[in-house]
């Protein structure tokens, strides 16, 4: 696949700089508690690997990266019905 393929997206959009900033120039430990959103209803959740790889499945589909012909999410989610 050759670049001329891939869609153009507006970046700006898809990125939020100040929260990379923060947390890439951060002097300290971030620690981050998930207790009271779950407290709150927010029960559901998504391993770090399984998310990662949908979204770069989603925007591969998009043709905002080249397509992953490596690694394939339909396959890790047949073999781990669990995140379907």
């Amino acid at each position: 696949m050759n670049d001329d393929s891939l869609v153009t997206r507006d970046v700006e959009k898809a990125i939020n700089w100040p929260l990379g900033d923060y947390i890439f120039n951060c002097d300290w430990d971030i620690m981050a508690n998930t207790t009271k959103a779950r407290q709150y209803g927010f029960e559901s959740f998504e391993g770090s690997e399984y998310m990662f790889l949908r979204i770069l499945t989603e925007m591969a589909e998009a043709q905002m990266i080249p397509p992953l012909w490596a690694l394939s999410l339909k396959m890790i989610m047949k073999e781990n019905p669990a995140h379907a």
